[in-house]
Order: structure tokens, then sequence, then C-alpha cells
């Protein structure tokens, strides 16, 4: 696929539970293990906080994805960064959410995305198109950590929401704004 090559080709060595984890489905190298981990469906596990269910459960978000590949790339000696970025969201962007965005009367909404970098490269794992981020517009970004991207990363997400939704001077409660976010993460899980 475009954007392939630019996938580290690090080789997998058992040193922790992922690692182990990905030899065991029969992916010898972080690109392999990538290209795994990509396949997989848009799904939330059913406990974010353990990365491992992405392999065990066949599915992951944005957050499970790069968490289990960050914490792999951590365990076999080549870190890559998790990044943590928040653009708005809009149905040219995330094809799949505009209709719910329309019917709550939105063009677009904050949303937190979870990726990785490589050589001054954004890389999205979370479905099976080119790795490469296209030139999304990033109103914020910041690394975490692996640990960091259930909790931390939805009190972030809910933060920038508030403060945006003050700043369009928008007549919606966080809540109600959260609600239309996951309505549109729920569009993305069914498409």
């Amino acid at each position: 696929m475009p954007g392939d090559e630019i996938i580290p080709s690090f080789e997998i060595r058992a040193t922790g539970p992922v690692s182990r984890a990905f030899l065991d489905f029969g992916k010898s190298t972080f690109a392999e293990a990538a290209t795994h981990v990509r396949a997989l469906p848009y799904g939330r596990t059913s406990k974010p906080d353990q990365v491992f269910l992405v392999l065990d459960e066949g599915r992951g978000t944005c957050s499970s994805k790069h968490a289990v590949l960050a914490t792999l790339s951590r365990e076999i000696g080549e870190p890559l960064p998790l990044m943590l970025g928040i653009y708005l969201m809009d149905g040219d962007n995330t094809p799949g959410v505009g209709r719910v965005l329309a019917a709550n009367a939105l063009q677009a909404i904050p949303e937190a995305h979870c990726y990785l970098k490589y050589q001054n490269q954004r890389l999205d794992f979370t479905r099976s198109e080119n790795p490469i981020i296209p030139q999304l517009e990033f109103l914020q970004e910041e690394q975490i950590e692996p640990y960091q991207a259930t909790g931390y990363k939805t009190e972030r997400h809910k933060d920038y929401i508030r403060e945006w939704t003050e700043a369009q001077s928008l007549k919606k409660s966080l809540e109600e704004v959260w609600c239309v976010r996951e309505r549109c993460i729920a569009a993305l899980a069914e498409g």
C-alpha cells in the first residue's frame, strides 16, 4: 500500500508480553505487526486500558491500536513516540461523520487522535489506508505515554471541547457536544 515503505521494520524479539503476543501471531517485524493492527476493524475493546486486548479481541481504536504498537516498539528497544493530536473533525477529513454533525447543526467538532511518529512522519494505523497522515491541521499535539491513551486522552479531549464550545459561543453544553462526538465514533465503527 502507499506509505508502507516508511513503516520501520525493526525485528521483534520476545522481551515482554506484547512482543511475545505479536510473535505468537506470526509477526516477526514491527512493519508486520503494524500492518496486522491496521487491518483490524475499528472498535473499542472491552477494557481500553489493556493494550493487548487489541490482539485478543481483534479490534481497536486510534488509542488502543497505537498504544499497543508504541508498547511493542518500547519492548523491542526502538521506542516510537505516541502522539495525541487534536483537530477539527468534519465530513471531509473523517468520512462517515458528516451526517451526524449535520443532524446536530455542527460543521465540525474537535477530535483527539492518537498516532505514532517516525522520521518526522505522522503514522496512523487506525484503518487500512495509507499510514501517513495527510495534511490534517492539528490544533494541538503532544507526546504521551501508552497508559495515557485512555483516561488522560479523554480528559484532555473534554477540556479542549469545553474551551472550544465557549470560544465558539455554542449553545450546547460539554455533555451535549460529547454525545455528538460519541455518535460520530459510533458511525465510524459502523462504517
